[in-house]
């Protein structure tokens, strides 16, 4: 029996925003990062094994006073993955929510370390993380914007008059 096997076929990059944000503080203060993550699955209607997983990460380096210092980026990568066609479908969705968070964000990893060499701050390296527990905060927070009552829009309408 073959094990089962999450393949990455091919990703892409939708978004990669990268600014240094240059800080009057000394330059010997550590930077500080925050870090947020989203993620969402797309279902080929063509072939229920395909799968597309959009990866976003956010993220900006700060002083222990807050004020940004060193880089702020918008990352987002989608990968499309074939999944085993051997499993039952709750676990090939965990398969692909955990395996292809952690595949899509180690790419990250690499393409930041290789783009930001050429930032005043020198290479970047975006921290290990646990998939899992990237997961759990963003499953939480959809969770709960799902239950929260929808905010009416402050935009004003249009004057259909004018």
């Amino acid at each position: 029996m073959s094990p089962d096997i999450l393949q990455l076929a091919d990703y892409s990059l939708s978004k990669l925003h990268m600014d240094f944000v240059h800080s009057e503080q000394d330059e010997g203060q550590s930077n500080l990062l925050s870090l947020s993550f989203d993620y969402d699955i797309f279902i080929n209607t063509d072939s229920e094994l395909r799968r597309m997983l959009a990866l976003k990460v956010y993220g900006f380096q700060h002083c222990k006073n807050g004020q940004k210092t060193g880089l702020d980026f918008e990352l987002e990568i989608r990968g499309i993955f074939l999944l085993p066609e051997s499993m039952e479908a709750d676990r090939q969705e965990a398969l692909l929510r955990l395996n292809g968070v952690s595949i899509l964000y180690s790419t990250l990893r690499g393409i930041v370390g290789n783009l930001s060499g050429s930032f005043p701050g020198g290479r970047f390296c975006l921290p290990t993380v646990l998939p899992q527990e990237i997961l759990k905060h963003v499953d939480a927070r959809k969770q709960s914007n799902a239950q929260s009552p929808a905010k009416p829009s402050k935009k004003k309408k249009p004057d259909p008059t004018n």
